[in-house]
């Protein structure tokens, strides 16, 4: 993280390849979008915000365990992207050459950076515009049905309330609908160099600058008053029938990130919980969020809060983010496999996905040791693979050769079965009385999981899987330490390096997931006690004070 920024146009571009054709820079739904008025004020755009280096406000709003300060920003915050307009269906991801000055992305419309990013810079921050109350979806439900059931109620809450702001137009709500709408279309959106002129007249680029950021507010409902007044003067035009919005909802929507809906139908089916106890969001619009395409080897992460009464999102860079590429992260959890992740984004967004990871591991798949390997599956109950499936294709990649990068891919598409596999090895490990059989076990674990560390690290780095992972490893380190304390003195300096080592990791995934958080200590211990409550214990959510996910 300390590179000089000239030394970011010739680095890596880790997870910089995107898919052809995400739905997220052009969901279209058969209706145009709002659009920046032609005679729009293109006086001097404001100047870029300073960064967002401490977001723990916005994360620990509900506690009183520690002094936070105030958000050193107004929310909508954007950082420093651009909204352009790129290819087609059938275009492979592009290269730039290193010309940092391109600027483009795959399909329709998407987010690139304006100056290169460092992991952790925090892209932008925004309210949904739209989101479904957890209370209205309870009520529904009413403790019936499975989570297909609950996703429609949630779907048909979301419409309702859509419907009705279009129904009472208001200032706020011409704002709300005017960005709803901006996300539906990309007719109107600024492109580099594509859109130069104006009625017959060419823009220069201190104009075209103006023209993004305006657009970049209208999807965020923050228009300039001069954009504003526009806005106010077309809202007399919207007309949004049902199908058109549930069309684009369930295309552009964010819905759970961490419990999915069949958990929440299962827990509000029983009295374990009620809605209160169980998740605080269900769905949400973002339409600034919703420009961003899908790359299966993402370089941004998000995290929903709440803040001031209001659902949040929250985005930041993974990896290092060269000036001019595209912003992507997954529409799919990264524990995915390619077969699967292939059928699910054909199916429900319309595309095969062409990133570098999927043509790797296409590539993987189709090898002999792989279909040999597939051959040989043994499947548990829950569609993961066994124990011995996981050893025997770790001991194939190794005398097959199989490139690291590849190994990485293939690892963390198969992560769920990876985590099944390491709660079935170290469940006994509890009722052991051999130290020695105990610690060949841990170590086995280890080995295992600090590959997939360095999978994710390549790929999906801080990601909810990643940090799981993370606080598994330095847990299975520190066990080892407090044994060698106890049993092998001589053993402590080995240990105790290994446990440095793993709370390192650990807090750099977190700074990036949630950004510098002011370089606060008491902070950062608190985002690590939180993920480590919520990810290593079957009732973690319940017991978080803070509900940030």
């Amino acid at each position: 993280n300390k590179k000089k920024p000239s030394t970011l146009a010739n680095a890596t571009k880790s997870g910089t390849s995107t898919n052809a054709g995400g739905v997220g820079g052009d969901a279209k739904a058969g209706l145009s979008s709002s659009t920046i008025p032609q005679d729009a004020d293109l006086s001097s755009p404001s100047s870029t915000p300073p960064p967002l280096d401490d977001i723990s406000p916005i994360l620990f709003e509900a506690t009183s365990s520690f002094s936070i300060k105030t958000l050193s920003c107004h929310l909508p915050f954007i950082g420093p992207i651009k909204l352009v307009r790129g290819g087609n269906d059938e275009v492979s991801a592009p290269d730039n050459g290193g010309n940092t000055d391109v600027e483009t992305v795959v399909h329709g419309r998407g987010l690139v950076a304006s100056r290169d990013l460092y992991p952790g810079e925090c892209l932008f921050v925004t309210p949904a515009i739209f989101s479904t109350p957890v209370e209205d979806v309870w009520e529904r439900f009413d403790g019936n049905g499975n989570g297909a059931r609950l996703e429609q109620i949630a779907d048909e809450v979301l419409v309702d309330k859509i419907r009705a702001s279009a129904e009472n137009i208001q200032d706020s709500s011409c704002m709300l609908l005017d960005a709803f709408l901006a996300q539906m279309s990309s007719d109107e959106v600024p492109s580099f160099p594509c859109d130069v002129s104006e009625n017959g007249k060419e823009l220069d680029s201190h104009q075209l600058e103006h023209k993004n950021s305006s657009f970049l507010e209208i999807l965020t409902a923050n228009p300039s008053v001069a954009t504003k007044a526009k806005s106010h003067a077309m809202c007399s035009n919207y007309n949004i029938d049902r199908d058109t919005i549930l069309s684009n909802i369930r295309r552009n929507a964010f819905g759970p990130d961490y419990h999915n809906y069949d958990k929440i139908a299962l827990c509000w089916s029983s009295n374990k919980c009620n809605k209160n106890k169980f998740y605080n969001r269900l769905l949400g619009v973002y339409p600034l969020a919703a420009m961003i395409n899908h790359s299966c080897s993402p370089n941004a992460v998000r995290v929903f809060s709440s803040f001031e009464g209001k659902e949040v999102m929250i985005v930041h860079a993974n990896v290092i983010i060269p000036k001019g590429t595209e912003i992507t992260w997954s529409y799919l959890p990264p524990s995915t496999d390619f077969f699967t992740r292939q059928k699910l984004l054909k199916d429900k967004y319309s595309f095969v996905c062409r990133c570098a990871r999927c043509l790797k591991e296409k590539d993987a798949t189709s090898s002999v040791f792989y279909q040999y390997w597939l051959e040989n599956w043994n499947y548990r109950e829950d569609g993961q693979a066994t124990g011995k499936q996981i050893e025997k294709l770790e001991h194939l990649m190794s005398i097959n050769c199989v490139p690291n990068e590849v190994q990485r891919y293939l690892r963390i598409g198969l992560a769920k079965s990876y985590m099944v596999y390491f709660n079935e090895v170290l469940a006994p490990t509890a009722t052991m009385t051999c130290d020695s059989a105990r610690n060949d076990v841990r170590r086995q674990v280890l080995k295992l999981s600090t590959q997939l560390h360095f999978s994710f690290l390549s790929c999906n780095n801080a990601s909810t899987e990643h940090i799981s992972i993370l606080h598994l490893c330095y847990e299975l380190v520190s066990v080892s330490h407090a044994d060698a304390i106890k049993n092998q003195p001589e053993e402590t300096t080995k240990t105790m390096s290994q446990v440095r080592f793993w709370t390192d990791q650990l807090k750099k995934a977190h700074m990036v997931r949630y950004g510098q958080l002011g370089q606060n200590l008491e902070v950062v211990r608190a985002i690590l006690k939180h993920t480590r409550l919520i990810l290593r214990n079957s009732d973690g959510w319940f017991l978080a004070e803070n509900k940030f996910i």
